[in-house]
């Protein structure tokens, strides 16, 4: 098992590698020095990986204890005849679907109250109404002979 230490410690390489902590967990390093942890299983005879979080020490980081303790609930739902990857998908789609009722809601009302607002208006513009602004606006320009 790897300690904070050692995960502080990984080294940059040129390329990607796995730093193994336990059964199906693993510490990547990227070229850039950014390090996640992956969970590795197999579900219907093929290999999947499914990346848990980045590693650090500050939320919403993960550490070493905080990534198997992922891993671990992973495996039993796993175990529970479900893939994990395929339930993290139905769980953002269901995200998405809220968040656009949420929004259409937000514009119906948003519609709603605009109409509100046009009705209310529509009554108290007229043409004479119209008219009356623009003179307003104009006249103090006009000479008194040409402003009737």
């Amino acid at each position: 098992m790897l300690t904070s230490p050692e995960c502080e410690n990984a080294r940059v390489r040129r390329s990607i590698y796995r730093l193994k902590d336990s059964p199906n967990l693993f510490l990547v390093v990227y070229p850039r020095g950014r390090k996640s942890w992956e969970y590795r299983y197999q579900s219907g005879g093929t290999a999947k990986a499914l990346i848990l979080g980045e590693y650090g020490i500050r939320a919403p980081a993960l550490g070493p204890r905080a990534a198997r303790v992922r891993r671990d609930e992973l495996a039993t739902e796993g175990n529970n005849g479900r893939d994990p990857i395929l339930s993290r998908k139905l769980e953002r789609e269901r995200q998405h679907e809220e968040l656009a009722k949420a929004r259409a809601e937000r514009e119906r009302r948003s519609a709603e109250q605009a109409r509100k607002r046009l009705e209310a208006d529509r009554g108290s513009i007229t043409v004479r109404s119209i008219a009356e602004d623009w003179l307003k606006d104009y006249r103090a320009h006009w000479s008194p002979g040409y402003a009737w």
